[in-house]
């Protein structure tokens, strides 16, 4: 059946405005990394805190002042045409967020796991986030200072339109990823 997208279509073309948390993801501790409930308080105290300041969603850094994922999703920058993610010590290995590295693999976009520094993200080319209700959404400010020129990257928009046509069957390519579901 049709999934409809939890972003209107203005949101997914135009971004998120994040504000970077107070609130801080632990580091090598195998809950921080699991799907656990626990988890989601910190989750959503952390957007509570990012919407009554007006902003769309927010960005975790983890204890050591790393960044980590936002309050449900996995975080991706993109710095002279490489898509980096930060390594998993503090965040989820989302399923998106795997399915996004295969795609961008098969595109031939590099990619690297790494610890990301704060400063990285206000200098790179372009942000998104990827989650399963939020499939891949640009990201077009942090704390009010926008991200590049403010608007969805190419390669943002490349791993977007891919990962949207994959996940809705209008690829050939790894179509054993997808389960029909009759009505």
């Amino acid at each position: 059946w049709e999934w409809p997208s939890y972003l209107d279509p203005e949101t997914q073309e135009k971004g998120l405005k994040v504000k970077i948390s107070s609130f801080r993801r632990q580091v090598r501790n195998k809950l921080a990394t699991a799907k656990v409930n626990g988890n989601y308080v910190q989750s959503i105290v952390a957007l509570n805190e990012a919407i009554e300041q007006g902003f769309d969603e927010t960005l975790m850094l983890d204890t050591d002042n790393f960044v980590a994922e936002g309050s449900g999703e996995n975080f991706f920058m993109v710095k002279d045409n490489k898509l980096i993610s930060p390594d998993l010590d503090a965040s989820l290995d989302g399923i998106t967020r795997r399915t996004v590295i295969d795609l961008a693999e098969e595109l031939n976009i590099d990619f690297e796991e790494r610890k990301i520094l704060l400063e990285e993200v206000f200098n790179c080319d372009e942000a998104f986030f990827t989650g399963t209700a939020v499939e891949v959404v640009p990201i077009n400010s942090l704390d009010n200072k926008p991200i590049s020129n403010g608007l969805r990257g190419p390669v943002t928009e490349k791993l977007q339109k891919t990962y949207l046509e994959q996940v809705r069957g209008k690829r050939t390519a790894n179509a054993d990823w997808l389960t029909t579901v009759k009505r």
